[in-house]
């Protein structure tokens, strides 16, 4: 087994998960990213939420 990147895979950036829909015939997997895109946006807001309380709670 070689580590490093695979030359055939494509990181997907914000434009191209909006454009996805259009561009893939397979809604399943459409619909199984922005469900992923949605849960790290609400992960991160969480995380955001408990640092700045966090920081509240320490002054």
């Amino acid at each position: 087994m070689t580590w490093g990147r695979r030359k055939d895979l494509k990181i997907i950036d914000e434009q191209d998960l909006e454009q996805l829909p259009f561009n893939c015939c397979n809604s399943q997997a459409v619909l199984i990213l922005i469900i992923e895109k949605t849960l790290i946006g609400l992960m991160l807001l969480i995380s955001m939420a408990a640092l700045s309380r966090a920081s509240l709670q320490a002054i």
